[in-house]
């Protein structure tokens, strides 16, 4: 197979992570040959969506707006560009025998975990809630597998108390940063080689639903913490109910006052103490609300209650 001194490269993606790679790769000299990104009307379900054309138009890279990728259009689009790579970061659908057997070489996917642990979906997340110290950034060749391919370059940090998932997002956005120029020097070499995983020592997150998002006021204030932590900006917000309307829930601050507190004080009770923020009873410590957003500017009223919606 001929080799050319800048591979030829596709790029599909979708949210704020993908542009930052385009960015990233056009910077460093990628031969970027076309954009595939997702038409905005296909959107809803990424709190992180980002549209990549704009970075095409400003970069004079042809662009394409799809549905899905494994739609025979755009697997049309793809083989048209004739790419030796496909890079595909962030973007959350399947990719079909096609679609993976498009590239001349392969296509490359990012991972944010240190694989092969936490193979699956929503791994910046997991980390959070489960209370974890340390978490990374996995590059890797994408094949019919879940996260199960040949890794080409990983890089760990550390996952700290008050730490959250915007922090974390940028964590793995500085790390594709040192990761992306790396791989652009050592693709003019030749073909790109990978290290196998130890299917061994692999485990899987599922997929997460809304539901998981609600707050459990009788759990420990630390559970409640790691889940508001998790699912803050860019995502969509832990929440709860408040007399039948949602409230999102951004940020919260553990009280330590397990001696003061009642704890006769039902879980889910909100009460004052001391501050312009309202406070919820928890099953330990009760937690302080510091930023939240409820419809209609509702007051989050002494003695009311959070809970369920019923």
């Amino acid at each position: 197979m001929q080799q050319h001194k800048h591979p030829r490269i596709a790029f599909l993606g979708t949210v704020e992570f993908s542009n930052y790679c385009l960015f990233e790769s056009i910077k460093h000299n990628g031969n970027i040959v076309g954009v595939i990104t997702l038409d905005p009307m296909y959107s809803s379900r990424h709190s992180d969506y980002s549209d990549l054309s704009q970075t095409a138009i400003k970069h004079s890279i042809p662009y394409y707006k799809i549905k899905n990728i494994s739609n025979p259009e755009s697997l049309s689009i793809l083989t048209d560009l004739q790419p030796d790579y496909l890079f595909v970061f962030g973007w959350s659908q399947l990719l079909s025998e096609e679609v993976l057997s498009a590239p001349n070489i392969g296509c490359i996917g990012t991972h944010p975990a240190l694989l092969p642990r936490n193979r699956g979906r929503h791994p910046l997340i997991w980390s959070l809630i489960n209370n974890e110290d340390q978490g990374g950034l996995t590059f890797l060749y994408l094949d019919s597998g879940v996260d199960s391919g040949d890794i080409l370059w990983q890089k760990s940090f550390k996952i700290t108390q008050i730490d959250d998932a915007g922090t974390l997002y940028a964590k793995i956005k500085s790390l594709a940063s040192e990761a992306i120029p790396e791989l652009l020097r050592d693709m003019t070499r030749g073909p790109l080689k990978g290290t196998k995983q130890n299917d061994q020592v692999s485990n899987y997150l599922r997929k997460r639903s809304e539901k998981d998002g609600e707050i459990d006021w009788s759990q420990p204030a630390n559970q409640i913490q790691n889940l508001v932590r998790a699912l803050t900006h860019p995502y969509v917000g832990a929440h709860s109910y408040y007399h039948g309307d949602k409230i999102t829930i951004w940020k919260t601050r553990i009280l330590d006052i397990v001696d003061d507190h009642d704890s006769r004080i039902h879980p889910g009770t909100i009460f004052e103490y001391g501050s312009r923020f309202p406070c919820v009873a928890t099953k330990s410590q009760p937690i302080q609300i510091l930023n939240y957003y409820i419809p209609n500017n509702n007051i989050l009223e002494n003695g009311s209650y959070l809970g369920q919606h019923i």
